[in-house]
């Protein structure tokens, strides 16, 4: 509630006797007014709200628990340390993402604007930034941990280690085929009432039983394709087109030949074929370089196919496929200049003495 911002509070419950010995607590250790409010005993359906809040924050913890049990193929029982953080990360997901009726979030209503946090799966695999207090100034200034949430006040992540639960500041997302380990999930420990657990709770590892098949992800996260800039092809001048003429029904060709700005518009297929054959018979440098920049893209692209294919085959290797397994990877597109072709119209330039001479004098 100090989180929040709220002063004065009114503390809705069905008085169970564990319900209301926590409003007394609540009560007690508040300055602020704070006002018990039952429903009658049976009828806990009264308190609409509470109820409705409820059924969300269990809604989105079911789909949180089983987003991670698909993603990492393995059951995580209720009484998992990670559960705790689910259920935290609920409530924070709600309150900074959920749009009310009036348009706004919990959020953003008590700091006037809407949260602007990265946040990433719970359970995901990251790298994370050690504080220079943990550390030594020649020591690794990152390490890998589970992501578990975000803190609300100073926006630290917490970060699930096999030692303890620790608070970085700065994070750094893994390739999608790296972000999630079974090993590094059944390793977590500690709870938010108990970041650094007791030596003898983390003498004996914990197994996590795996998923039947039919509720395991069917198809896991492929690596990221290589993201590789095709070379541009020649550039078509003025002097060109004054040379060889323009083509007809080439819309880029009619807005040059009136003098119009360009406005986005390209040179067709057909007009961009016709004028690269011309430089080819021309020994044009610019064919010679483009081919170049077109063979280094080629290769370039091989290379980074070879690569995404290295990079499956380890993980179906890991995932038990054998070195062997077969990798299905797309062909690369060869792409080649067209040959010039031989049906086009050429277009005298207007000449600049026509295209000034007024109507008038032009009818006489």
């Amino acid at each position: 509630m100090a989180r929040l911002g709220h002063k004065k509070v009114i503390l809705r419950s069905d008085q169970e006797p564990a319900i209301i010995d926590l409003i007394a607590g609540v009560i007690a250790a508040r300055d602020d007014p704070t006002i018990p409010r039952n429903s009658p005993v049976g009828e806990s359906q009264s308190n609409g709200l509470v109820e409705r809040a409820v059924r969300s924050s269990k809604d989105q913890i079911r789909t949180l628990r089983l987003a991670l049990q698909k993603r990492v193929g393995c059951r995580i029982p209720p009484k998992h340390d990670l559960m705790t953080r689910i259920v935290q990360h609920a409530g924070e997901s709600i309150s900074k993402c959920q749009v009310n009726r009036d348009g706004k979030t919990a959020y953003e209503k008590v700091w006037g604007e809407p949260c602007k946090d990265e946040v990433v799966e719970i359970g995901e695999d990251v790298h994370y930034r050690i504080s220079e207090i943990d550390t030594g100034s020649l020591d690794a200034r990152s390490a890998s941990g589970v992501w578990l949430g975000e803190r609300w006040k100073s926006s630290e992540r917490f970060i699930g280690t096999p030692q303890r639960v620790v608070k970085s500041y700065a994070i750094l997302r893994k390739p999608i085929e790296d972000r999630w380990n079974r090993e590094a999930i059944e390793a977590v420990i500690g709870t938010p009432w108990k970041m650094v657990p007791l030596s003898k709770d983390i003498s004996q590892p914990r197994v996590l039983p795996p998923l039947p098949a039919d509720q395991r992800l069917r198809d896991p996260p492929k690596p990221k394709e290589a993201d590789i800039r095709a070379p541009l092809r020649p550039r078509i001048k003025e002097d060109d087109l004054s040379r060889w003429g323009f083509t007809d029904g080439c819309l880029r060709c009619r807005q040059m030949r009136t003098g119009k700005v360009e406005d986005g518009a390209k040179h067709s297929e057909k007009c961009r074929t016709r004028l690269e054959g011309e430089m080819r018979r021309d020994n044009d440098p610019r064919i010679k370089r483009s081919e170049d920049k077109h063979t280094e893209y080629e290769e370039e692209v091989l290379r980074a196919q070879e690569s995404v294919d290295r990079t499956r085959s380890t993980d179906a290797a890991r995932r038990g496929g054998g070195e062997g397994a077969e990798i299905d990877a797309p062909p690369v597109e060869q792409q080649q200049l067209a040959e010039p072709s031989t049906h086009h119209l050429e277009l005298p330039p207007v000449s600049s003495g026509i295209s000034s001479t007024p109507r008038s004098k032009r009818r006489s």
